[in-house]
């Protein structure tokens, strides 16, 4: 068995132990062949290809670190390293590597521990490391085949961009929205961070896959204006979903009849010269902040 490498984010083994020993033993059935094969499939940078494969300490480990934060290897799933094995020809291996996982890979065995894990805030955070947020994505993605409810979705100082009816997050990793999700929460705390209208609709619209979804909210963002009625999907109205964004100053909701923002304390839409007063406040915030922190 190759030994454990202290380079691998011990956050994944810390959710799931056993997916510890699978990476250990995809270690074992690793060669030098395999390895150089492998990485240029997945199109590693040359930099780093000479990096594995030159390790000191074990090149067989340190690719397997590689696969799995890039996401070809997951507590729960494999698919893209048996594509890779399979458009490669590597029929012996792949055999073993499906062994490994019938006995090592995670398996949602509890439907009531899901829940459990569910049942309060499931957060992508900016502090944790890529390994907890794949175990994140793990949770969503099971309780996506079990049904399970996901009462609150937050992801703190971690959005990237909605795109393909995916959210990226600022790491690049990427998930689809389990239908489950009642309420998604992106905060930007500490961080400017602006969505044109373009960006709003591709969320809108990667979200709306969430069938029980009753609320999405935006903190911190400056958001646009307005957004084109005609590109908000139907769902939203059909559903009533609510749309908020909560500002330094002031929180708002989404009117979905006219694509304006409505303030929640007074009911009147935002107009032209309110907005432009919000987005010099809300800019000449993130600039003092900006020479703050410098």
């Amino acid at each position: 068995m190759a030994s454990s490498s202290s380079n691998v984010n011990a956050s994944v083994d810390e959710y799931y132990p056993s997916f510890r020993k699978f990476k250990d033993g995809l270690a074992d059935l690793l060669s030098r062949v395999t390895i150089t094969k492998l990485v240029d499939f997945f199109q590693y940078p040359i930099s780093l290809k000479n990096e594995i494969i030159k390790d000191e300490n074990d090149p067989r480990l340190r690719m397997v670190e590689n696969m799995e934060a890039r996401g070809q290897i997951k507590p729960h799933e494999i698919s893209a390293l048996l594509d890779a094995c399979n458009e490669l020809n590597f029929h012996r291996e792949i055999s073993s590597v499906k062994r490994l996982f019938e006995e090592y890979g995670v398996k949602v065995k509890d439907p009531k521990t899901l829940e459990r894990q569910c049942f309060e805030t499931v957060s992508f955070r900016k502090i944790d490391s890529q390994s907890v947020h794949m175990c994140t994505m793990a949770i969503l993605e099971n309780a996506a085949k079990n049904e399970i409810p996901v009462p609150h979705l937050r992801l703190h100082r971690t959005y990237g961009k909605a795109k393909g009816g995916h959210i990226i997050l600022q790491s690049g990793l990427q998930f689809s929205c389990p239908p489950s999700v009642q309420k998604i929460v992106l905060n930007s705390f500490g961080e400017y961070e602006e969505l044109t209208d373009n960006e709003m609709i591709y969320l809108l619209v990667c979200v709306e896959h969430s069938h029980a979804l009753v609320e999405l909210q935006l903190r911190y963002f400056l958001l646009p204006e307005s957004i084109p009625v005609a590109l908000i999907p139907s769902h939203f109205r059909q559903k009533n979903v609510t749309v908020s964004w909560v500002s330094y100053y002031e929180a708002f909701h989404l009117n979905t009849q006219s694509g304006r923002w409505k303030s929640y304390l007074s009911e009147r839409e935002l107009n032209h010269q309110d907005y432009v007063t919000l987005e010099t406040r809300i800019k000449a915030r993130a600039q003092r902040t900006t020479d703050t922190k410098h």
